[in-house]
């Protein structure tokens, strides 16, 4: 196997794989290329191509209904992406997981005339749930911005009932494949209510409380019940309203790391 060298690509398909996500349609162009030539090359991922991509988006959304899995699209910059809408449309009032990846040349050429270049920063509210665009890797806070749109986005295609989401992803154009693996992304799941918590073990854990309103006594006691069992803590400041007995005013730690270096390293 080997995948293309450009690193937010590499992101987002080890993310796709995380989250059990294989279905691809493709249709064919320059800008995808880095998705389409390292997608190929991995049987993890099962792989159609459709050249029309009006017909690509429904191809997905009759995928998605009948399989009851997420189906990625992937297309190339310019009006190729506005050939989705109709499908993506379907899609949303369906409720349908289709996850519509569009590559173009980069926000920076929006309005100056540069072949193949369109306006994706705002998209119908009826076309997908969520829209990101992912950076370009070029520092670390790149990256971490970049894994965690991709999760954000993949979530919202299972979240709720499901529905479309969009990921616009910008093409270096480097055309080399020589990347042997995929990198080993950091994965975001979601949980509510509902959601059952496995495999915490005997890690550490830690509840992260921001700005809240009032607890209810009920409440206070669920969370003092968790950290009894799961010898927990609670990282909270002022404004988060807890007063629960396992509280840490993580933030005024935090702040003083200087001078309670060694009791923050007892925390960590």
């Amino acid at each position: 196997m080997t995948y293309t060298d450009e690193k937010h690509v590499l992101i987002l398909l080890s993310l796709l794989k995380a989250h059990d996500i294989k279905k691809f349609i493709i249709s064919p162009g320059s800008n995808n290329i880095p998705i389409s030539g390292s997608v190929q090359s991995d049987s993890y991922f099962e792989v159609y191509s459709a050249v029309d991509e009006r017909s690509a988006a429904y191809i997905a959304v009759g995928m998605a209904e009948n399989s009851g899995e997420p189906v990625v699209l992937s297309c190339t910059g310019a009006t190729a992406s506005r050939n989705y809408m109709p499908g993506l449309t379907e899609a949303y009032y369906r409720k349908l997981p289709v996850i519509a990846i569009t590559s173009f040349n980069g926000n920076e050429n929006i309005g100056h005339l540069v072949a193949q270049n369109i306006d994706r920063t705002r998209i119908p509210n009826d076309v997908a749930i969520i829209s990101v665009h992912l950076p370009v890797i070029r520092t670390k806070t790149d990256h971490w911005e970049c894994n965690t749109l991709v999760n954000k986005a993949l979530i919202e295609s299972k979240r709720n009932g499901g529905g479309p989401v969009h990921i616009n992803i910008s093409s270096l154009y480097t055309g080399q494949f020589n990347v042997k693996s995929l990198p080993n992304e950091r994965v975001i799941h979601y949980l509510n209510r509902h959601s059952k918590i496995e495999g915490l073990g005997k890690k550490k854990i830690g509840i992260f409380v921001g700005s809240h309103r009032r607890f209810t006594d009920r409440e206070t006691h669920a969370i003092k019940d968790f950290c009894e069992t799961r010898n927990a803590v609670v990282f909270c400041d002022h404004t988060s309203s807890y007063k629960g007995e396992f509280r840490i005013q993580s933030a005024l730690v935090s702040s003083n790391t200087g001078s309670w270096s060694s009791k923050w390293k007892d925390l960590t």
